[in-house]
């Protein structure tokens, strides 16, 4: 193939030569292009085989493993004569390697010092294996296969001719059968890790499915407000959470809770089971949100949850007053939406740090009336934090340009926080778990 180019204004002629179609590279190029849409690294293997008995019809080849063996140890997987006869009954070598043990003889000797090697003058009488299945072939190229994921450490190619064989042969061998073992044995660990995360990601949606049945469906009956919640994690699954748990007997008093554990995923999810489980344990007979804030935090802290921790809102809400104490554990402030025409405002950031930081913390709360019509926002920093497309954070701001019309119920809310948030992020993936939660006071 010849072909002519410009140089400074020049022509310059160029000559190209390409491979031979019937060039053993070109057709181990071609093999080795065709491994990826095999379905298991046996079929690749197979393929292989077939490459050298195409390529190679003139020789025997024998491929040995090694694996768990002492020294002179071998197994024979394949034993395949010039002619193509077979000797061993092919099987998957990565379901297993039930062969007899052979020790001793020429094969032996070939291998003992793990080298590749080429062998003249081969003679087979008094071998304990293969004095007669291998007695015609007088030289032989051994060569290893390394790759500790590959089952099979040798293979071998023998010839009648006890010239045949030259050290540029050999070289081409190793060179070849370690990219061969290389490539199958990726292939392996690929579809290890392939199952693994087929595995992985079948566990992560049970525990998506728990923990979506730990929230509190159907939301409960409270004399007086409605509520609403919206649930949304980065992942399967998350570290956000809420619940709402009557704290006496007669359900005077309600506990009302939205926590975030820091970090994702499965981690997250472990502490945030944690302190529902420990909400639900305490919260009963509580004076208030402090005192419970106090019981939680000490809880973590003693557990050592590896440098987590969870920021939270708690609220504790009388119906028959419409009083609601609240504090904070280093969580983003709620934001109060008035019946009358007043325009949203955050509440008083009271509380303390998040829990499990300082078994010693001390939380503040405040009491508020809600009135009715109001409505009260609750939220996980996933959505003030929320970015555009630009990188622009969603922010206080606009969590009160989403508010600024009151609504008649708390689903309403709900649905024009979300309805600014996605034009916001305007298809972009969240960064953090996003949930919201919307006590609305009736009329």
């Amino acid at each position: 193939m010849s072909s002519d180019r410009l140089y400074k204004g020049q022509p310059v002629h160029m000559e190209m030569v390409d491979l031979p179609e019937s060039s053993r590279s070109l057709a181990l190029a071609q093999l080795t292009r065709a491994f990826p849409f095999c379905k298991t690294p046996f079929e690749a293997l197979l393929m292989y085989c077939r490459y050298l008995r195409d390529g190679y019809p003139d020789r025997a080849l024998v491929l040995l493993s090694t694996a768990g063996l002492s020294a002179g140890e071998y197994r024979v997987w394949r034993l395949m004569q010039d002619d193509g006869t077979e000797q061993v009954e092919l099987h998957d070598p990565w379901e297993g390697m039930d062969l007899p043990i052979c020790s001793g003889g020429r094969i032996a000797r070939m291998i003992e010092d793990g080298t590749s090697r080429l062998v003249r003058g081969i003679d087979w009488s008094d071998d304990p294996y293969f004095s007669q299945s291998l007695k015609p072939y007088r030289s032989a190229i051994a060569v290893p296969l390394i790759s500790d994921a590959f089952p099979l450490n040798w293979s071998l190619m023998l010839s009648r001719d006890e010239s045949r064989f030259t050290p540029a042969q050999l070289e081409e061998s190793a060179i070849r059968g370690t990219l061969i073992a290389s490539l199958l044995a990726n292939m392996q660990v690929s579809r290890k890790l392939a199952t693994a995360n087929a595995h992985i990601e079948a566990e992560l949606h049970r525990m998506a499915r728990i923990q979506r049945a730990l929230l509190p469906k159907p939301i409960p009956d409270i004399p007086g407000i409605c509520l609403a919640a919206s649930y949304a994690t980065f992942g399967q699954v998350g570290g956000d959470l809420y619940d709402f748990i009557p704290v006496n007997d007669d359900a005077s008093r309600w506990c009302i809770f939205l926590g975030d554990a820091s970090g994702h995923g499965p981690s997250a999810a472990v502490v945030a089971a944690m302190v529902q489980t420990t909400l639900h344990d305490c919260a009963a007979n509580s004076a208030g949100p402090s005192e419970l804030f106090a019981t939680l935090n000490r809880r973590l802290c003693n557990k050592r949850i590896e440098g987590s921790f969870v920021t939270a809102f708690m609220g504790f809400f009388e119906p028959a007053t419409r009083r609601l104490c609240y504090s904070l554990a280093g969580h983003p402030a709620p934001v109060v939406v008035p019946f009358a025409d007043a325009g949203p405002q955050f509440l008083k950031a009271v509380g303390g740090l998040p829990l499990g930081i300082d078994d010693d913390c001390r939380f503040d709360e405040m009491t508020i009336e809600l009135l009715a019509g109001d409505s009260l926002l609750l939220y996980t920093d996933g959505i003030s934090e929320a970015r555009s497309p630009s990188g622009l954070m969603f922010g206080d701001d606009g969590i009160v340009h989403s508010l600024r019309h009151n609504s008649d119920d708390a689903q309403g809310v709900i649905n024009q926080l979300q309805k600014s948030l996605d034009a916001h992020q305007k298809g972009r993936r969240p960064d953090d778990d996003q949930t919201s939660v919307v006590i609305h006071v009736d009329l």
